[in-house]
């Protein structure tokens, strides 16, 4: 129980110091799966930051999923979400799978974001308009998950 209790302190520690990558070693040498959990804080969020963030993760799901999980099947669980841990907000992505070590599943996250993040930053504004449009959130659902 001490061991799982100072994980877990650890990670929150690391989330605090802005280290977004946890590597835990499996100690079950017969166990070929790996897990790769990144954390991307969102320091000082506002109510519209985290509106935005919801917004965008349903583009990045699929877009993650599209990409890591089918085109590059990169594991067998590929996810992203909006966290909230304490006072910490942020995206995660994770990937669990047998085919590439945490540090190779790594690699192709960090690409797939760099390209994403490019790719979002090119949308105009009708672009963004209609990616608003295209989700059933509005304010009152998101202020009723957000309490």
């Amino acid at each position: 129980v001490h061991g799982v209790v100072n994980q877990t302190a650890q990670r929150y520690l690391d989330l605090t110091k802005g280290n977004h990558t946890y590597l835990a070693r499996n100690r079950n040498s017969q166990d070929q799966d790996n897990i790769l959990v990144n954390f991307y804080l969102m320091p000082n969020v506002t109510f519209k930051d985290l509106t935005l963030a919801y917004l965008i993760n349903l583009q990045l799901s699929s877009a993650a999923y599209k990409k890591l999980r089918v085109e590059q099947q990169l594991g067998y669980v590929v996810s992203t979400e909006i966290f909230r841990v304490d006072k910490l907000r942020g995206v995660k992505i994770k990937v669990e799978g047998a085919r590439f070590a945490p540090d190779r599943m790594n690699a192709y996250v960090e690409d797939f974001l760099h390209l994403f993040l490019e790719r979002l930053k090119s949308l105009g504004d009708d672009e963004l308009e209609q990616m608003k449009t295209q989700t059933n959130f509005t304010l009152h659902v998101l202020e009723a998950t957000n309490s």
